[in-house]
């Protein structure tokens, strides 16, 4: 699929790679970021905007996969996840991932298109660092990451 497509499909216009964000501070850029997705035009739009912003991004298909690149050795700063997939939806990848040392401290954004307060407050207990509808604002999206990626460890552990 054309990655300008993905991009409309997500609600997001290309940006191209050359217009780093004033928003983004220089000390997060190159941030390595782990997109778990099951809808590949919603994970190449991520991408295609996280990239666009300067941090490097890694994709998996599910929270399956996520997990078993982290077991590998992939380091990430930051991991963004849909809520609803299969095989190992959001919720669970983050349980999962709290029983890893390849996932300590790691903060995970949860992304859904049906969000309700009640799935909020259970990705929230599981260890979510924020929970984000679908479509979201990309500046929004892109404030949270950056958030993300300055939280100090102590922090991490409440």
């Amino acid at each position: 699929m054309d990655l300008k497509i993905s991009g409309q499909i997500a609600g997001l216009e290309t940006i191209p790679k050359t217009c780093v964000s004033k928003h983004v501070p220089l000390s997060i850029m190159n941030k390595p970021i782990l997109i778990i997705d099951d809808d590949r035009p919603v994970r190449r739009a991520l991408r295609l905007l996280l990239e666009s912003h300067a941090f490097d991004c890694k994709e998996a298909d599910d929270g399956l996969e996520g997990l078993t690149l982290l077991d590998e050795g992939l380091s990430v700063d930051v991991i963004l996840s849909d809520c609803h997939m299969p095989v190992i939806n959001g919720v669970n990848f983050l349980k999962a991932l709290a029983y890893r040392v390849s996932g300590e401290g790691v903060p995970v954004i949860l992304l859904s298109g049906n969000m309700t307060k009640e799935m909020e407050q259970i990705a929230k207990q599981a260890g979510a660092f924020a929970v984000m509808a679908k479509p979201y604002d990309p500046r929004e999206l892109l404030e949270t990451v950056s958030r993300a990626c300055h939280r100090p460890i102590s922090q991490e552990l409440s």
